[in-house]
């Protein structure tokens, strides 16, 4: 009987453990953002250098270029935001895979193909609006 008991204090103990193991992925993944899906804020954008090509994400994607995603501090990762250039009004829509240093009043680091669509890569950075879809 003494061993069954100690049998049935350990399953507990470990069935606690696993527990607390697999919630630990979903909150280190998980960030939160205080902003409401079509809420629609400014902000500017830049976009990667070609670098980064192959690199892995901090989503664990591989990061390519020719894709419509984007870095932001903390909107979770497959969330999809509407840029619009504010000077023309193109618009692209990207989701959101990565993280990174933003400058200040950046919101958004956008691959090149995004930023095509937006405007001129010449320029570099453009003034946007954006708006959480999903």
């Amino acid at each position: 009987m003494l061993i069954f008991g100690s049998c049935m204090k350990l399953i507990k103990r470990m069935s606690r453990v696993i527990f607390l193991l697999t919630l630990l992925p979903a909150i280190a993944c998980g960030t939160v953002s205080n902003m409401k899906s079509g809420e629609e804020k400014s902000t500017t954008v830049s976009y990667y250098s070609d670098t980064f090509n192959g690199r892995k994400t901090s989503s664990g994607e591989v990061f390519d270029n020719g894709k419509l995603t984007a870095a932001h501090a903390n909107l979770p990762f497959g969330t999809k935001v509407l840029l619009t250039n504010v000077a023309t009004g193109d618009t692209v829509t990207v989701k959101v895979n990565d993280r990174g240093y933003l400058h200040k009043g950046r919101a958004f680091d956008i691959t090149k193909s995004a930023f095509k669509k937006l405007g001129d890569v010449r320029k570099g950075v453009l003034k946007v609006t954006y708006r959480v879809l999903e």
